[in-house]
């Protein structure tokens, strides 16, 4: 799924170590401006980590390990956080996922075509079940009714009932690495890095698809392209950001869900990193890093958004034009009201925002943007002009002829309002 523009806050603390054993060191951050900090941890797990997934309570972190053919259990409540179980799965472990309830973990077995679920009670391997050629990333509705599968050597996605393990395979022709869906189990965001067909089937390169889910599985469409490839991705609870891990740049890039603005700064991590997971409240991000077998943790923070200017302040009730909304923290805005009706989104950046303005009643009207459950009104900010009306005059001309004479009759209508759209006032969009 790109860049970010989240800076660093507060610290950098490295853990490292065989095991268990750790050594924490602090890095001042950068821009107080961020939306999210550094890696304030860094935990070591098997060789080649890849998927990483969160329990639904926030205790517990899966990771792959796909060199080790296992996967480690990392007690996040520990201080520091500690691996308190190592289950052996199948071949080439990469995606990981958790069940809503916590009752089972999901791993997809990369090297032998196969899903194996673990019973986290007893932390071993309850079943095994076949999909695609070369699962890499693996998703479960919030819903908890079915699980999607990318199939990155069968261009498939692979869709689990997960109330009897049955499994039906979709061809999505894209090469998908990773996936996610997002909370109202209605869509998936698909990763893939297919450079022979490339974004919506042109030139080659990297991008993300989103999918109707989960009937059908065949509502692709091209979502966001990418300049590295999406090797992970991870959806914020709330519904505003996205956030992907750049293998071949060390780094992890962020999106807005909404729109498909990609932030503009990468937030630097370990080596060559896979997986990546968001904790319930959506404030940690955990990273696999498969080139250090190590997970960054980072610290998510998001600025509160602050609305300082709108640019016009008025226009005509009919709507149909845009607006440019200026200020900062726009990062994680997924909507915008005016007067309470919605002004959809079609440009969007960390200080501007260009909307397109709805009909609505004449008047004075608050302007308010919303997102990442943080929310910022600019009272009184805008009017809606009354259409402006020209008064006319019909003329319409009668006439009858008879064989003995001609009459003429003209009959006259005052007052006939005709409604004049006037020329949309506004300056081209705002294309930053």
């Amino acid at each position: 799924m790109s860049a970010t523009k989240l800076n660093l806050r507060r610290r950098l603390a490295v853990i490292t170590a065989v095991a268990v054993s750790l050594l924490v060191s602090l890095v001042v951050s950068a821009s107080a401006t961020s939306t999210m900090n550094t890696v304030i941890e860094t935990v070591t797990v098997g060789s080649a980590p890849q998927g990483i997934a969160i329990s639904t309570d926030g205790a517990f972190a899966y990771v792959a390990n796909t060199s080790s053919q296992t996967v480690s259990k990392v007690d996040l409540g520990a201080s520091p956080a500690a691996v308190i179980a190592t289950i052996q799965v199948g071949t080439s472990p990469v995606g990981v996922a958790v069940t809503p309830d916590g009752t089972h973990v999901f791993v997809t077995n990369s090297g032998s075509n196969t899903v194996s679920v673990i019973d986290t009670s007893s932390n071993a391997v309850s079943t095994t079940i076949v999909v695609g050629t070369a699962p890499k990333g693996i998703a479960i509705s919030p819903d908890g009714l079915y699980a999607l599968v990318a199939n990155y050597v069968g261009n498939s996605v692979s869709l689990i009932t997960l109330s009897n393990n049955s499994v039906q395979d979709f061809v999505s022709q894209w090469g998908p690495t990773s996936i996610a869906i997002d909370a109202t189990s209605h869509y998936a965001y698909v990763t893939y890095d297919d450079v022979t067909n490339g974004f919506s089937g042109g030139a080659p390169g990297f991008g993300i698809f989103l999918l109707a889910a989960p009937v059908g599985l065949q509502g692709f469409q091209a979502f966001l392209q990418t300049p590295f490839a999406g090797s992970g991705i991870a959806l914020d609870p709330s519904g505003a950001l996205g956030y992907i891990t750049n293998e071949s740049d060390n780094s992890v890039t962020v999106f807005n869900m909404i729109s498909g603005a990609i932030l503009s700064t990468t937030i630097p991590v370990g080596s060559a990193p896979i997986g990546i997971a968001l904790n319930p409240s959506g404030t940690r991000a955990y990273v696999t890093n498969s080139g250090g077998s190590t997970v960054s943790v980072l610290d998510i923070v998001v600025p509160d958004p602050i609305i300082t200017s709108v640019t016009p302040a008025s226009g005509y009730e009919n709507g149909g034009y845009t607006i440019v909304i200026a200020g900062t923290g726009f990062d994680s805005i997924t909507s915008v009201t005016l007067g309470g009706t919605a002004c959809p989104i079609t440009v969007q950046s960390q200080t501007s925002i260009t909307c397109s303005v709805p009909s609505h009643a004449t008047g004075v009207v608050d302007v308010t943007v919303s997102g990442f459950s943080k929310t910022n009104t600019l009272s009184a900010s805008f009017t809606f002009l009354a259409t402006t009306t020209t008064s006319t005059t019909s003329v319409t001309t009668t006439s009858s002829t008879t064989s003995t004479s001609s009459t003429s009759t003209t009959s006259v209508t005052g007052d006939s309002s005709v409604t004049t759209v006037a020329d949309d006032p506004i300056t081209p969009a705002f294309t930053g």
